[in-house]
């Protein structure tokens, strides 16, 4: 005979790891998603930089703007990365994110 109140223990704690489980997964995808755009972002600039002067010409303001903000997010991202000690750049501390390096181990035969 099944005991109920083990029963719903059980499903209790069940749902309990699940909502904490989700959460944590949803609170990564969302750190994960900033710190991506925000590394994208340089690429993004130099392009809308590029292809704007190629339609409207390259003496206008907005290719500058654009170009600027990518070298600038570039050469932020890279001198902050090599001088901080932690190795964090701008997008990393907006996101709240650290990338951990992984030391892979030999496996057992």
């Amino acid at each position: 005979m099944i005991n109920m109140n083990s029963f719903y223990l059980e499903q209790s704690v069940a749902t309990v790891i699940n909502h904490y489980y989700n959460r944590d997964v949803v609170s990564l995808m969302k750190r994960s998603m900033i710190r991506n755009t925000l590394k994208f972002l340089p690429w993004q600039f130099g392009h809308m930089s590029t292809i704007y002067g190629i339609y409207y010409g390259f003496d206008s303001l907005f290719p500058v703007i654009y170009l600027m903000l990518s070298i600038g997010l570039a050469g932020k991202y890279i001198v902050m990365a090599f001088t901080r000690k932690d190795g964090r750049h701008l997008a990393d501390l907006i996101a709240g994110s650290m990338v951990v390096k992984k030391r892979f181990t030999k496996m057992k035969k």
